[in-house]
């Protein structure tokens, strides 16, 4: 059975991910989406908030299951049978960034393979940032988030 990992923090989850989880699903027999703690990232939503978003997202899609994990991926990819990561690419930013997480990864387990998706071009501008600017200055994120994620983002996001 080939089993992928689609990791990332979700804060929030928007259309864009699920595009490309719903892509990276056609890949693989059972694919992980796992919602990072990345101490790096200052998240709006807590790790709790943001797996319940993200299993409530992905509801109904039956070779996906949602896990969270707060440690290195390669950890939880040798722990958990995982033989690739699937990471969205919107530019050649994202790109640049992902590439070299992809060699750190191969370097701790070199049998951990990663696969680019690109973004969807209607969905190649989109990230939880933009969603949070959006959102903080009150501005209308249903076309860009799943319809169980817009009221709690629009609570915790908007400006007060």
């Amino acid at each position: 059975m080939r089993k992928f990992v689609c990791p990332g923090t979700f804060d929030p989850i928007t259309n864009g991910h699920i595009d490309v989880i719903s892509r990276a699903s056609r890949l693989v027999d059972h694919l992980i989406v796992l919602v990072m703690d990345n101490e790096k990232k200052q998240t709006v939503l807590t790790l709790e908030e943001r797996y319940d978003l993200v299993k409530r997202a992905l509801d109904g899609m039956t070779n996906v299951s949602v896990d969270r994990h707060a440690g290195l991926l390669v950890d939880y990819a040798k722990t958990h049978g995982v033989t690739a990561v699937v990471k969205g690419i919107r530019n050649e930013v994202d790109y640049a960034y992902e590439y070299v997480m992809a060699e750190a990864n191969r370097a701790m387990e070199p049998s951990l393979d990663t696969i680019f998706l690109p973004a969807s071009g209607r969905l190649a501008y989109m990230s939880s940032s933009i969603v949070r600017s959006i959102a903080w200055f009150g501005g209308d994120i249903t076309e860009l988030v799943p319809p169980c994620a817009v009221d709690l983002i629009k609570r915790r996001y908007t400006k007060r």
